[in-house]
């Protein structure tokens, strides 16, 4: 998946539940958390680091890419990008979302629904509950990325909007 856009929806929450390990991050990652996702040391971790309530940075940290051969270039791989809609839709309407506030903000076809079967046996509902999530934060998407698509800045990078001060510098 080099290159990869990963899009959810309080990404920092999902990737801690699916985590088989964290330790503490370093360097530019310093107090967040690196998390591992697979048994594999050769696969690269998963690094956040909350900034507020509204803004965190996510990031592929610190995997083994073996022995370097001569004449190969010292770069990493474009491993991929994380689009956090809190942050991006924080970024663009100036203000705090949950999905179900940013669905209807929004007005996209698939609202988010309620349950109250977090934590309980696995029914077909409560999997149709979690497709409709799926499909009301792929929409949010869809529109927030028109809308950053409208400001013709095509050296925007979706995963690298933070803030409505990095629209303005962009």
């Amino acid at each position: 998946m080099l290159g990869a856009q990963i899009v959810g929806f309080n990404l920092p929450f999902d990737l801690s539940r699916f985590a088989i390990g964290h330790v503490k991050a370093r360097a530019n990652m310093k107090g967040g958390f690196s998390f591992a996702v697979q048994k594999n040391r050769r696969r690269p971790r998963i690094a956040v680091r909350h900034l507020s309530a509204r803004l965190a940075f996510i990031q592929f940290k610190g995997a083994s890419t073996g022995k370097q051969r001569e004449g190969d270039s010292k770069q990493e791989p474009d491993r991929g990008h994380f689009v956090d809609l809190k942050t991006l839709a924080a970024a663009l309407t100036s203000g705090s979302h949950s999905l179900a506030s940013l669905a209807k903000l929004l007005g996209v076809p698939t609202q988010k629904r309620a349950t109250d079967q977090h934590g309980a046996t696995l029914t077909a509902n409560y999997v149709r509950y979690a497709q409709a999530d799926v499909q009301a934060t792929w929409e949010c998407f869809a529109v927030l990325a028109q809308r950053v698509a409208d400001f013709n800045l095509p050296d925007l990078q979706l995963s690298k909007l933070y803030s409505e001060a990095s629209l303005g510098k962009a």
